[in-house]
């Protein structure tokens, strides 16, 4: 059980049936990114199930991250896709942590430290501009900086995936390919694509690919992955009134006859936005609009009838598509899905029973 009812459910056995379509769409390795908390899943879990169902490794966003995985018990190997400070290259070292090389001046930081056997991936800069080698002489003369380390793969990142129109990603990967020809190094790890492109986009020279998004079934064009989440409260409050009354802050809605008001215990906070104040939910078979503004930890539905205490609520599932959602608030579905907070309990559930609940401010299982 758990004591707040609004859950994000995850569904483990679409997440893993997502991991094993891209292995045999690709017939490649996968780095499976965790980043951003498993983009809401919790990390250790995503790590954890991606681990089980095929990846290779896992990525995250920066040393903080890989460190918390580490301290969770995580045990298989961690890349770190950001800039980590040099001075922490001896606890990367210490907890076999893998980390990106960003540029030059990093390397030589890094080699003036004194410490070997660091376990490295370099990043090239082909027109994403925000991390990486520029030239292939910088990254061979990187490569010569490094010589003391374990350098064990090489990758960039497309800018522009979900584009249907492949001129640029064409562009990076020529960009990339002339880097990596230049380099007489034998990689283990050679990454461009990230979700759509290890879709939509073909590549000659490469191993492995980094999933995020399609991980949860939200690439940017269709495709056979299936949606993991569904975002779920239920009401704790209703009452019927009349003509005439305020709903919620700033008095924006006002009743035209006689309505009833549901109450539901979700807010910003809990990463529904304030912009969805006038969307849908969909409750026992029909959508019914939010009614005034989106409080910090409650909501106000207007329906067509008394529905009982304790109804469930969808705010997005397979009846509110995430995606539906994401293009009234002009963003993404991983946009939404990072701001569910930790005030939100995890349901997940496998073979189509809850495997385990999770609430994150617990940190521990209920």
């Amino acid at each position: 059980m758990f004591y707040r009812d609004t859950w994000l459910e995850v569904d483990l056995d679409a997440y893993a049936y997502n991991i094993r379509y891209l292995l045999k769409h690709t017939q490649k390795q996968m780095i499976a990114v965790v980043k951003a908390n498993g983009y809401g899943m919790t990390a250790l879990v995503a790590a954890k199930e991606a681990m089980a169902a095929g990846a290779s490794m896992v990525a995250v966003a920066n040393f903080d991250e890989a460190l918390d995985l580490r301290n969770r018990g995580f045990c298989d190997d961690i890349l770190v896709l950001g800039v980590t400070r040099p001075d922490s290259v001896l606890a990367a070292k210490k907890n076999n942590i893998i980390l990106t090389m960003p540029s030059l001046t990093w390397a030589k930081s890094v080699a003036q430290s004194g410490i070997s056997g660091l376990r490295l991936h370099l990043k090239i800069e082909t027109g994403m501009n925000r991390l990486g080698l520029e030239s292939p002489k910088e990254a061979q003369a990187a490569l010569v900086v490094l010589k003391d380390q374990s350098v064990e793969g090489i990758f960039t990142h497309y800018s522009s995936s979900d584009d249907a129109n492949n001129d640029y990603n064409d562009l990076q990967y020529n960009r990339f390919v002339k880097v990596l020809k230049s380099l007489d190094h034998p990689f283990q790890w050679i990454h461009c694509s990230n979700s759509d492109a290890a879709l939509h986009y073909k590549e000659e020279h490469t191993n492995a690919f980094r999933p995020g998004c399609a991980l949860l079934g939200v690439p940017a064009a269709p495709s056979e992955l299936k949606l993991v989440y569904g975002f779920y409260t239920k009401i704790n409050h209703l009452k019927q009134l009349e003509a005439g009354q305020a709903i919620s802050y700033g008095r924006e809605y006002t009743t035209q006859a006689k309505e009833w008001i549901a109450t539901v215990p979700v807010g910003y906070a809990d990463g529904l936005r304030r912009a969805n104040s006038g969307y849908e939910v969909y409750i026992s078979g029909q959508r019914y609009p939010f009614v005034g503004r989106i409080c910090m930890d409650q909501a106000m539905i207007r329906l067509d009838s008394f529905l009982p205490l304790g109804t469930t609520v969808e705010l997005f599932g397979p009846h509110i598509p995430i995606q539906e959602m994401a293009e009234r608030l002009k963003t993404i579905p991983l946009d939404i899905y990072t701001s569910i907070s930790d005030r939100v309990t995890r349901v997940y559930r496998k073979h189509g029973e809850v495997d385990q609940i999770i609430n994150p401010r617990f940190d521990f299982p209920i």
